[in-house]
């Protein structure tokens, strides 16, 4: 038993760091493929039914999604500003510099607070809203 394991460790060396490597990259590229082809879908989609005179439906920012998008921005902000605070007391010299998240964590949370007012304070204008010239009887 102790030999196998012997032979198996100078593989695991290799294979380890090439996999934590190649491992993420390749579901990165995965990622994007399938997002290419999602929007090509919706695009191909949209052409055809211009080509039959169809009026294709613009999908509006709803407020729902602009309070998720506030909340997860926000969010986002706070745990990178607690981060610069872990890394300006507790981080070693080698570190990047808590000013620069610092800045970043003001940024993103700021942009957080931004959808969150615009959710609060913009009502959904999509209700009132006249319809196209074409959806016209």
């Amino acid at each position: 038993m102790k030999e196998t394991v012997e032979a198996i460790m100078p593989i695991l060396g290799i294979m380890i760091p090439i996999l934590d490597i190649v491992l993420p990259i390749g579901v990165v590229f995965w990622a994007i493929y399938w997002y290419y082809r999602y929007k090509r879908l919706q695009y191909e989609g949209r052409r055809l039914m211009i080509e039959r005179g169809i009026m294709p439906e613009e999908t509006p920012v709803t407020s729902e999604a602009r309070l998720r998008r506030g909340a997860m921005t926000l969010c986002v902000g706070i745990g990178l500003g607690v981060g610069a605070v872990i890394l300006r007391y507790w981080g070693d010299n080698d570190a990047p510099p808590a000013w620069l998240l610092s800045v970043v964590a003001a940024i993103v949370g700021l942009v957080g607070v931004g959808y969150l007012l615009l959710y609060f304070l913009a009502p959904d204008r999509m209700t009132g809203q006249a319809q196209p010239p074409s959806a016209q009887p």
